[in-house]
């Protein structure tokens, strides 16, 4: 009987959770290839895509100010003020390399960011406050590649 109700409560939870996200993909053309990445995103975001001069990208934003991103901007990636006051103002120089790289910190409100290259994308999030920051960054694990 115990067995059952705890069944019954883990598949709830289940259903719960795969609602409450969506899979957000983002193509990239990279030597003559076009690579697409799949995150999951939580519900409940306003979308921002990024277009300009030679980047695009896509911004979900919540309503607490913290947010996820995607960018084909691997030269400098997102514009965020933290990164440039905890790595300084050539970071971006930084990003050319084609091996795997991790930003991260805090600011002083101590809500956290996080930047990744992988190969011909930079994604991250970026103001999230402590509560949520274990949720954000098993998002990020969750990536992959097609």
């Amino acid at each position: 009987m115990k067995k059952n109700i705890i069944y019954s409560i883990l598949i709830q939870v289940f259903v719960l959770t795969a609602c409450s996200t969506k899979v957000a993909s983002f193509k990239v053309n990279a030597d003559g290839k076009t690579v697409k990445y799949k995150m999951s995103v939580p519900k409940g975001y306003k979308y921002i895509p990024i277009d300009y001069q030679h980047a695009r990208g896509k911004i979900f934003l919540y309503p607490d100010s913290s947010s996820l991103f995607f960018t084909n901007d691997t030269k400098s990636g997102m514009i965020y003020p933290e990164k440039f006051k905890k790595y300084g103002s050539d970071v971006g120089m930084k990003f050319l390399t084609n091996d795997t790289l991790v930003l991260k910190g805090s600011d002083d409100k101590e809500r956290y960011w996080e930047e990744r290259k992988l190969k011909n994308i930079v994604y991250g999030y970026m103001k999230v406050p402590p509560d949520k920051k274990e949720i954000f960054d098993k998002l990020l694990n969750s990536i992959t590649t097609k």
